[in-house]
């Protein structure tokens, strides 16, 4: 589907084929409100599905072995910079050396936050060359590798990307400069109108529409 199709799909979803003129979306502004909903809808998927087969769904939205980039070390760990499409951790890996043994795969275990004191302090929880234990945390856009007594030499990662923005030609970005170009999406029709629903609901309680609205609610959950 391209975006010019998404567009006019939302429109007779929006308005019941066309029926009336009660919905008045242009172009940009469906643009602002697909891009925003694909998130929400991506957001959802992978909560609703992590834990079942579902997931396979959405492979063509998981990079796998993606070498991130050190941007800074520390005593007791090192942070990689998450690539700018990065919308959720599935796993990683680190090659980690100690001595003359050089280039051991340790998979990485991720750790809330709030756990990071034990990591430093607790030593049940501190990395482990020969337990193969490397914990990880992630925040500020970035993946905190922790290691003691051997080094990282490089890191790792599976993830979920976000959803490509899509663009339509024809208007002129909120910079009221910049003219748009088209950028179709990257993601399966199925998903694409599923996204569109999202929209379509949102819209209807711009409008107020409170009866559409659950209608649109109810389409959402059953194709879940």
């Amino acid at each position: 589907m391209t975006s010019q199709e998404a567009y006019v799909s939302f429109l007779n979803l929006a308005n019941k084929l066309n029926s009336n003129d009660d919905v008045n979306i242009d172009i940009g502004r469906f643009v602002l409100l697909y891009n925003k909903h694909a998130k929400v809808w991506l957001g959802q998927k992978v909560r609703h599905t992590r834990s079942t087969q579902k997931i396979d769904e959405i492979q063509q939205l998981i990079k796998e072995d993606v070498p991130l980039t050190p941007i800074n070390t520390t005593t007791d760990h090192v942070d990689f910079q998450l690539p700018s499409d990065w919308f959720d951790h599935i796993n990683g890996y680190a090659l980690c050396t100690r001595d003359t043994c050089e280039g051991k795969v340790i998979n990485a275990d991720q750790a809330k936050n709030e756990e990071k004191r034990l990591i430093l302090f607790d030593e049940n929880w501190r990395p482990d060359f020969d337990f193969e234990w490397l914990p990880i945390t992630i925040g500020q856009g970035k993946v905190q590798v922790y290691f003691k007594e051997f080094t990282i030499d490089s890191f790792k990662v599976d993830y979920y990307r976000f959803p490509k923005d899509i663009d339509i030609q024809g208007y002129i970005k909120p910079d009221n400069v910049t003219p748009s170009t088209t950028i179709n999406p990257d993601i399966d029709d199925v998903y694409v109108n599923e996204i569109i629903d999202l929209v379509v609901a949102d819209v209807s309680r711009i409008y107020q529409n409170n009866e559409k609205v659950q209608l649109d609610l109810n389409r959402i959950q059953q194709e879940q």
